[in-house]
């Protein structure tokens, strides 16, 4: 499934990858698979019907299942790691070229 790819993907450090995820708009609502579920507001009952068809609880709300929790659990320090690697380049690329570091910094902030 979709945990399976994402898992083989992250562990590709040589080139990007590519998942082609294909789904229907509004999968198990009254307007699956039409244009309206585009921007169509899912009714309360709607919404309910769908969760109980997906095995959800449909009186949970915002639930995030732990599969999800635990793949993405890493996620803060990992870009806790690309701000600072970021950081440390720019200031590198500063200190070596310190009118044009000066100049990069004013726009990027």
């Amino acid at each position: 499934g979709l945990v399976q790819a994402l898992t083989k993907a992250r562990a590709s450090t040589e080139k990007p990858t590519f998942i082609n995820v294909r789904t229907v708009i509004g999968l198990d609502s009254k307007v699956a698979g039409q244009a309206a579920a585009h921007g169509a507001a899912f009714g309360v009952a709607d919404v309910a019907d769908m969760k109980r068809k997906l095995g959800f609880n449909p009186e949970e709300h915002f639930a995030i299942g732990d599969a999800a929790r635990e793949f993405f659990a890493d996620i803060p320090a990992r870009g806790e790691g690309f701000v600072k690697e970021w950081n440390d380049l720019v200031q590198r690329y500063t200190e070596a070229h310190p009118e044009l570091g000066a100049e990069f910094q004013r726009h990027s902030r």
